[in-house]
């Protein structure tokens, strides 16, 4: 048996994490799609502020949302499980505060009297691509668990 199949038997996933990294992998979904939305809609000639503060609303539910499944899988790792996966945690928080950073630069931006569409977009785009560098990482953990999401 080689190293790899002993690491994944040591931190195979229990079914409930196996549930929460594909619960994750939805969620993260859902975030990737609302930030791509919002970017196009405000990247537009009729971009509309007020409306851009309602996808800014809804994207910040769906990153909370995400946050928690997330939450949940961490809790439940075991100490050999966080251990081993040690290089993806960490590489996912840092993708969780750049996520955070751009959520707060949008609301800066939406928070003048004129935002400008374009560097809303900006915004979501790099949500956007945190997270598709977030969910990345989840893939590479369920499979590190022997689950895929």
């Amino acid at each position: 048996m080689g190293k790899g199949t002993m690491q994944r038997d040591r931190i195979r996933a229990t079914d409930q994490q196996r549930d929460q990294i594909r619960t994750c992998d939805q969620s993260m979904d859902r975030v990737r799609t609302r930030a791509r939305d919002m970017a196009q809609a405000s990247a537009g000639k009729n971009f509309n502020a007020e409306q851009a503060r309602q996808q800014r609303n809804q994207l910040r539910n769906e990153v909370q949302t995400m946050e928690h499944e997330h939450t949940r899988l961490m809790k439940g790792l075991s100490g050999e499980q966080r251990d081993a996966l040690q290089q993806q945690i960490r590489s996912m928080e840092q993708n969780r505060e750049r996520i955070h950073t751009r959520l707060q630069q949008m609301d800066q931006e939406l928070a003048g009297a004129g935002p400008d569409g374009k560097r809303v977009a900006e915004h979501a785009r790099a949500i956007e691509r945190e997270m598709k560098e977030w969910q990345k990482t989840n893939r590479e953990v369920g499979e590190e668990m022997g689950a895929r999401p």
